[in-house]
C-alpha cells in the first residue's frame, strides 16, 4: 500500500477503526428534554413571562454545551448574528458578557475536561499542526507583550480572550471536521442567521435605525460588527453549494441567503457587499478551474444572487439615498484611491515606528492621542496593521505564518467541494481583516477556525480512505 497513513498503521501494529462521518446526532435524552422544555417555553411565553422563557433556553443549552462539546461549537457558531444584534442598549458589543461568549467559554470547558488523558486530540493534517502552532505561538507572544504594555491589565484580560479564542479553534478542529458534520454546521448557521436577518429587517425596535436612506444600526454594537458575522452565514449557504447536491440543502442555503443579503445592503458595508462574491468566486475558481461546468454553474448563482439583490434593492427602493450612494460607491475605483483608511495606515505605521516593541496586546487605541471624530474605534481598521502596532514585527510574522500555513492547506485539499468551501470562508477572512482590526474578536477566529475545520476534515477523509484499503494489503 503507497498510504503514509496506512504505513503509520502497519509499523505501529494497529488494527485501524473502520471509517466513519458521525455528524450531529440527536439522542433521544436531548429530544426529550428539548420537548419537555419547548412545551415549557411556549407555556410561559404565551403568558409574558419572556424572562422565565430566557432562562430556560440558557439552562438547556448549558446542558448541552455541558453533555457534548460539538454541540457548543455548533450553537456558537449558528448564533453569532443574534449574540451581536441583541447587545443592551447602553454597554458595548466589546465588553457585554453575552450568552455567545458564555457558549464559548462553557464549549472550551467542557471539551478540555474532556481532553484530560492521552490520545485525546489527533491532528492528520501537517498544514493544520503547523498553522494551529503558529497561531498558539502567536497567542504566546500576546502574553509577553504584556511586559512592555502600555496597560498590562488591560493586556492581560485582553490576553484572556485571546486564548478562549484559540482553545474554541481547537475545539472546532477536533469535533467538526468531517464533511458530514460540517455541512450540518452550514445548514445550521444559514438557517438561524437567516431568521436574524428577517427580524432585524421586520422587528420593530430591534435595530436604531430600519429606513431604506440611512445604515441599519445596532445600540449595544456596530453595523459593520453583525454584517461581517452574517456576511460569514452568507459566504457559509454558497459552501454549501459544493458540498451537497441534495435539492432541499441548496433551496435552503439559497433561500436563507436571500434575507442575509438583503440585510447586509441596509448595514452598509462596502465590503461585505463587494467581498462576499470575491470569496465565493475565488473558492469556486480554486477548486473548480478545470471543470468549467461545475465552475459555470457555481459562478452563475453567485453572481445571479449577489447582482440580483442588489438590482431588486435598487429598483425596488430597498436602498435610497445616502445608503445607496454609499453602496454603490464600492464599484468606484476613486473610493478606494481617496479612501480615507489609507491615511490610517499611513498613521498607524508612524506609530509603529515611535513604538517598534508595540504598545502590547488590547493597546492599540492608547497609541493613538487624539480622537478620529466620526471613523469609530481608534484602530487601525486593518488586522495586519494593528497586529504590528501591538504585538510588533514578530506577532505579525507569527500571525502571517499561520495564515500562510493555513493558505497552504486549503490549496492541498484534495476533496474539491471541501476545497471549495474552505477557500471562501479563508478569502472572506482575508477580505474581512482588511475592514477591521478584528484580531482580538470572534470575526476573525470564527472563520479560521472553520477553515482549518475543512482542511483537516480532508486529512481525515484520506485516513479513512487508506483505511478502506487495509483488507487488501
Amino acid at each position: 500500500m503507497n498510504s503514509t497513513y496506512a504505513q503509520n498503521y502497519e509499523l505501529s501494529g494497529l488494527i485501524p477503526d473502520p471509517p466513519r462521518e458521525e455528524g450531529l446526532r440527536f439522542g433521544l435524552g436531548f429530544v426529550v428534554m428539548s420537548g419537555v422544555l419547548g412545551l415549557f417555553s411556549i407555556a410561559f411565553g404565551l403568558a409574558g413571562q419572556w424572562g422565565i422563557v430566557l432562562g430556560i433556553a440558557g439552562f438547556w443549552a448549558v446542558i448541552v454545551v455541558l453533555a457534548s462539546p460539538r454541540a457548543g461549537v455548533v450553537l456558537t457558531l449558528s448564533t453569532a448574528v443574534w449574540d451581536l444584534m441583541l447587545n443592551p442598549d447602553e454597554v458595548s458589543g466589546f465588553s457585554w458578557l453575552s450568552p455567545g461568549r458564555v457558549l464559548s467559554v462553557l464549549t472550551v470547558a467542557s471539551y478540555w475536561a474532556r481532553a484530560i488523558g492521552p490520545g485525546r486530540l489527533t491532528i492528520q493534517s501537517p498544514w493544520v499542526r503547523r498553522a494551529t502552532l503558529s497561531f498558539g505561538i502567536f497567542i504566546l507572544w500576546s502574553l509577553f507583550s504584556a511586559g512592555w504594555a502600555l496597560d498590562q491589565l488591560n493586556s492581560l484580560y485582553t490576553f484572556a480572550k485571546m486564548l478562549i479564542h484559540f482553545a474554541f479553534l481547537v475545539v472546532v478542529v477536533d469535533t467538526l471536521s468531517d464533511r458530514k458534520t460540517l455541512l450540518q454546521t452550514l445548514m445550521l448557521m444559514a438557517l438561524v442567521s437567516g431568521l436574524g436577518a428577517l427580524a432585524m429587517l421586520f422587528v420593530p425596535g430591534l435595530a436604531e435605525v430600519q429606513t431604506s436612506s440611512t445604515r441599519t444600526q445596532f445600540a449595544g454594537t456596530g453595523a459593520n460588527a453583525v454584517s461581517i458575522t452574517m456576511g460569514l452565514a452568507v459566504v457559509g449557504c454558497v459552501a454549501v453549494l459544493p458540498l451537497r447536491r441534495s435539492l432541499l440543502s441548496i433551496s435552503v442555503a439559497l433561500t436563507s441567503m436571500i434575507p442575509m443579503m438583503l440585510a447586509t445592503l441596509r448595514t452598509g458595508t462596502r465590503a461585505v457587499l463587494v467581498g462576499v462574491p470575491i470569496a465565493a468566486a475565488f473558492g469556486a475558481c480554486l477548486a473548480y478551474w478545470r471543470k468549467l461546468g461545475r465552475l459555470a454553474l457555481l459562478l452563475g448563482i453567485v453572481g445571479a444572487m449577489s447582482g440580483g439583490s442588489l438590482y431588486w434593492a435598487i429598483q425596488n427602493d430597498f436602498i435610497t439615498g445616502k445608503l445607496r450612494d454609499r453602496l454603490l460607491s464600492a464599484f468606484e475605483a476613486e473610493t478606494y484611491g481617496t479612501n480615507v483608511r489609507l491615511n490610517i495606515w499611513s498613521e498607524t505605521l508612524a506609530l509603529y515606528v515611535k513604538n517598534p516593541l508595540g504598545t502590547g496586546v488590547g493597546n492599540e487605541q492608547l497609541a493613538y492621542k487624539q480622537p478620529r471624530g466620526g471613523y469609530g474605534a481608534l484602530e487601525a481598521h486593518n488586522v495586519y496593521l494593528s497586529v504590528l502596532l501591538e504585538y510588533n514585527i514578530i506577532g505579525l510574522v507569527l500571525l502571517l505564518a499561520g495564515m500562510a500555513y493555513l493558505g497552504w492547506g486549503i490549496v492541498r485539499i484534495e476533496d474539491l467541494g471541501l476545497r471549495a468551501s474552505a477557500a471562501m470562508m479563508f478569502t472572506f477572512c482575508i477580505l474581512s481583516s482588511l475592514k477591521g482590526s478584528s484580531q482580538e474578536t470572534r470575526m476573525f477566529w470564527q472563520p479560521i477556525a472553520l477553515s482549518i475545520a475543512f482542511v483537516e476534515a480532508d486529512a481525515r477523509r484520506r485516513r479513512d480512505l487508506a483505511l478502506l484499503e487495509w483488507p487488501a494489503t
